[in-house]
């Protein structure tokens, strides 16, 4: 799962670095605005890595019952982010690069609190997989480790969506709208995960629990295609009427005066 991670992170790492020039052209984004754009997206591009390890990292605690550390790094994370978002911008005046820098900062201070909790409960990379990380937490008959075994991979079904939710919050953070993109981060933790949680198992039991996981992720990556989909639109209107506006300001130059 760990070497998974790495070459997960790498892969959007080189693809993010290569292709943010295009893919934010493809999105309409105005000429003067794509200095800050390409630069804020490469930096945070290079903390794919420690991202995708957070994420795999905090699905594997949850898997194995432990919501509470994952909520503690995510906290974290978003503390040190701020923290270096104010030094960073308003002491060192790294403007957009002290922006990207931070949130980097901040993805690998998660993904070592994760890696910490893993080694800490004596994970070693041979071990990253569902039985050997089931009895390290208890042991029991042929029955617990199949139960525990199917609620680890039913829960983790879809924790790979996860990536797409985390990048395009980030998104609408560096298009300038933070609100958007702190509402879709909370998405599948919050508004999400949590009624699912105490819903599904008054009407399904304990399926409605290890359910409630890809149940959770599905309709985050939805409501994240739908808003980035309605942006990109909204993107691309405005360029048009820009665009529509400037061809009717050269048809009609202004009347010199006598």
């Amino acid at each position: 799962t760990m070497l998974l991670g790495l070459l997960v992170g790498a892969f959007f790492t080189v693809a993010g670095f290569l292709l943010t020039p295009w893919s934010l052209r493809a999105m309409g984004t105005p000429e003067e605005a794509m200095p800050g754009a390409v630069l804020y997206l490469r930096v945070y591009f290079l903390g794919m890595i420690p991202n995708v390890i957070y994420n795999m990292g905090t699905g594997v605690l949850r898997a194995i019952g432990d919501f509470r550390r994952p909520l503690y790094f995510l906290i974290a994370a978003s503390v040190c982010n701020i923290v270096l978002d104010l030094l960073l911008v308003l002491v060192f005046h790294l403007d957009v690069a002290g922006v990207a820098i931070a949130t980097v900062c901040s993805q690998v201070l998660s993904a070592v609190l994760v890696v910490v909790a893993l080694m800490r409960s004596e994970m070693t990379p041979y071990q990253f997989f569902p039985r050997q990380i089931i009895s390290l937490f208890g042991t029991g008959d042929e029955l617990y480790f199949t139960f525990a075994v199917r609620f680890m991979r039913i829960f983790l079904f879809m924790i790979i969506a996860n990536g797409v939710q985390l990048i395009s919050s980030n998104f609408f953070a560096a298009i300038g709208k933070p609100v958007k993109g702190l509402l879709l981060s909370m998405t599948r933790q919050v508004i999400f995960l949590i009624p699912l949680l105490l819903i599904l198992p008054v009407f399904f039991g304990l399926d409605g629990i290890m359910f409630a996981g890809p149940v959770a992720d599905s309709i985050a990556f939805v409501t994240t295609v739908i808003l980035v989909g309605r942006e990109l639109g909204h993107m691309r209107r405005l360029q048009e009427e820009q665009a529509e506006e400037r061809g009717q300001s050269a048809a009609c130059p202004p009347r010199s005066e006598k």
